[in-house]
């Protein structure tokens, strides 16, 4: 019954419907919690950081921060890496910087040896985010240029466009017009061949 519950909740966010996830993401967290010998799938930790998430983007910081505490404090957490991500889009999300570079960094690193592409990327994107609001575009901009080098180097197409499209934008604003123009254009190419636009 947890898992059918999980997965509802995952279709729900799938489709946008954050507050039907919420509920069903709940339901799922009481049946693990009540009948947690024989829940052996679902960890409680992980449905905690799916709630976290979806409170963080829905802006209950508040709510986010309980369920990603809960989350971090538990012993069976699936994933790690995950956890402290969620953790520190909430604490972007809150201004707290110093905070929010901590969690992403322990992701990234956990996500990189655990060959987790999705969340290592996620990882380095919102730092990306964290650094621009933080007003440090030297940090910022190494970020996107070790976006490029990892998407080139896995050969992950979608991250290289959205990567060069940062570069690009970034080497505009630094008056680096040639450079900034092979990257957008770059970028565009990629996308349209992999049916991105």
């Amino acid at each position: 019954i947890a898992m059918m519950h999980n997965n509802i909740g995952w279709l729900h966010e799938n489709a946008g419907d954050e507050v039907r996830a919420i509920v069903a993401y709940k339901r799922a967290l009481e049946v693990v919690r009540n009948h947690a010998e024989d829940v052996t799938s679902l960890s409680a930790t992980s449905l905690m950081s799916h709630l976290g998430a979806l409170f963080t983007d829905l802006g209950a910081l508040d709510s986010a921060q309980f369920y990603l505490e809960q989350g971090l404090a538990g012993t069976d957490s699936v994933s790690f890496a995950h956890d402290h991500l969620c953790m520190g889009q909430l604490r972007e999300a809150q201004g707290r910087y110093a905070e929010a570079i901590r969690h992403l960094t322990w992701a990234r690193d956990r996500a990189e040896r655990e060959q987790n592409h999705q969340l290592f990327f996620a990882s380095l994107g919102t730092l990306r985010r964290v650094y621009t609001a933080m007003n440090k575009p030297e940090l910022a901009a190494a970020v996107v240029e070790e976006l490029v080098v990892r998407a080139r180097a896995i050969g992950n197409d979608q991250q290289l466009s959205g990567a060069l499209l940062r570069r690009g934008e970034l080497l505009r604003k630094s008056g680096a017009l040639d450079a900034a123009e092979r990257d957008l254009r770059t970028a565009l190419s990629l996308a349209r061949t992999n049916g991105y636009l």
